[in-house]
């Protein structure tokens, strides 16, 4: 008899690593687990800034085909939960680490809830990182809401008559003030388009209206040519670009130290 153990571990930047543990009885096998190791930075922020959706990274100790592992997973959705996972795109580094990226909410939900996934892929046991918390596709806008009310108290008023409401928190000004604002997160789809169309929830007798939740845009920006859409380690560029003057150099350190005139100027112009 095979049996499975899920454990989570809060990481840095808003990831949760959840290790997949076999552990097979009757035959005295020993546990196979998969060591946690954090994700790069450099590959958080690719998640961030060309995919609509944070990534999921699954990491594996044998080398894989991304092909043969994103195949198997669609079917286990599909056979398992009648859901049709829809990929953006995916990256293999190292031939046994994979990053996921989804095309719409339906993938991402149904990913993000770890109980989801096959205890192993292409019958390999794997390390799996989620999202810490749901994107702000998940997230709407609460108005009109009295400075001084608790968001726990609001969050179960609002979860009585929407349970999939999992989170709410004051949107603070830049004086970190409170807001008459509150973001929810709710992980419900459905639910999000059904508010979205009402336009309102009713909170304590009193009509609030609600909007769609914005977030300022990621851009990402190399810190060698300050060029638009690539990482420093794959710049095209030959020379390091000045970040206050602009001027292309072939020496940085002595060109801030003795030759930069301070004037500010866009690197992109």
């Amino acid at each position: 008899m095979t049996t499975f153990k899920v454990s989570q571990n809060v990481i840095d930047d808003g990831y949760i690593t959840i290790g997949v543990k076999r552990k097979c009885g009757r035959q005295g096998n020993a546990i196979t687990t998969i060591d946690s190791d954090e994700v790069s930075t450099e590959a958080r922020r690719f998640a961030e800034t060309r995919y609509p959706f944070p990534s999921f990274f699954v990491k594996f100790k044998e080398d894989i085909s991304e092909s043969n592992v994103i195949n198997e997973l669609k079917r286990y959705k599909e056979v398992n939960y009648n859901v049709q996972l829809e990929f953006e795109g995916c990256k293999l580094k190292g031939k046994q680490e994979l990053l996921l990226f989804v095309k719409n909410r339906e993938s991402f939900v149904i990913l993000f809830e770890s109980t989801n996934w096959p205890s192993t892929l292409y019958s390999l046991d794997f390390q799996l990182v989620v999202p810490r918390r749901l994107p702000p596709q998940f997230s709407i806008m609460l108005r009109n809401v009295a400075p001084d009310m608790d968001t726990s108290q609001l969050l179960m008023e609002l979860q009585q008559d929407y349970p999939d409401i999992i989170n709410a928190s004051r949107i603070f000004n830049k004086d970190n003030g409170q807001t008459t604002l509150v973001r929810l997160d709710i992980q419900s789809v459905k639910i999000i388009d059904e508010l979205l169309r009402k336009k309102f929830v009713y909170l304590c007798h009193t009509r609030h209206p609600v909007s769609e939740y914005l977030v300022p845009a990621k851009v990402l920006v190399c810190s060698k040519c300050f060029q638009l859409g690539h990482f420093r380690s794959n710049c095209p560029e030959q020379r390091n670009r000045c970040k206050i003057c602009g001027l292309e150099l072939d020496d940085l350190k002595k060109h801030r130290e003795e030759d930069c005139d301070n004037l500010s100027k866009c690197a992109n112009d």
